[in-house]
């Protein structure tokens, strides 16, 4: 029979030849990323950016969803010591000789200060808030220290409101139930606590303003409790004025 057409040439003539190896390197250029990235005309910078940008990102989303799960394993601890060293003050109180040691709430001392040591018996034991220049005129005096009684759980107890640190000795500021703040975290620099987060996890904050003021910008970083009262209507001072001792008494 006829001899079987032959086939043709898969490729240009040639091709299929073997050819040598430094002339394959002319013919195909590696590519590698390194090859890729020197490349003249490439710039990923924008690449990069995006990458910086997403772990960011990433990072936020896990600090936020670890606050969340309550912060991190030493800012539990930290809770946990605070929370221990106001148990123990509590504790001490009531295991002291005699029973209970007398409650003491810290007033602030500035002159200005809305509740203080001289009218602060007037708001918390009869419901009725007077300025310190209104008892002035009236003719009383400025006291060191004043004391407010309280009927708790069936009980007379009396509270001592003190306003200058230095009068505290030592042994009593355990017995710091409560602290009411004016603003100026100056009011603190004597206190025993390193800052006002560390006294607020130990006794109760109270910060008093009038409804139509601003809070201070420092108060609002402040674990205490907010107590607002008319400034020219005092029928509302009894339950505004009384809105501490549930704080309070948690503390004793």
């Amino acid at each position: 029979g006829a001899a079987p057409a032959s086939r043709k040439a898969a490729g240009p003539a040639g091709a299929g030849a073997a050819l040598p190896a430094e002339k394959k390197g002319e013919l195909f250029a590696l590519v590698t990323s390194r090859t890729v990235l020197s490349r003249p005309g490439h710039d990923f910078s924008i690449a990069l950016e995006v990458m910086q940008a997403q772990k960011k990102k990433d990072e936020e989303a896990s600090a936020k969803a670890k606050e969340a799960r309550g912060g991190s394993g030493a800012d539990k601890r930290a809770r946990a010591e605070d929370k221990a060293s106001a148990d123990s003050a509590k504790r001490a109180r009531a295991a002291a000789p005699g029973g209970r040691r007398t409650p003491i709430i810290m007033a602030p001392v500035s002159r200005s200060a809305m509740v203080q040591v001289m009218n602060a018996s007037s708001l918390l034991e009869h419901g009725e808030y007077k300025t310190c220049r209104e008892l002035e005129a009236a003719g009383e005096r400025r006291p060191p220290e004043t004391v407010i009684v309280r009927n708790i759980d069936g009980h007379d107890i009396k509270f001592l409101l003190l306003d200058a640190p230095h009068r505290v000795r030592s042994h009593q500021w355990r017995d710091v139930v409560g602290v009411i703040v004016d603003g100026p975290a100056w009011q603190f620099k004597q206190y025993p606590w390193k800052n006002p987060v560390d006294i607020f996890e130990t006794a109760a904050g109270i910060h008093f303003r009038f409804k139509d003021e601003q809070e201070p910008a420092t108060v609002k970083g402040w674990k205490v409790h907010r107590l607002a009262l008319e400034r020219g209507q005092r029928h509302g001072d009894r339950v505004g004025g009384g809105g501490v001792w549930g704080p309070l008494g948690a503390n004793w």
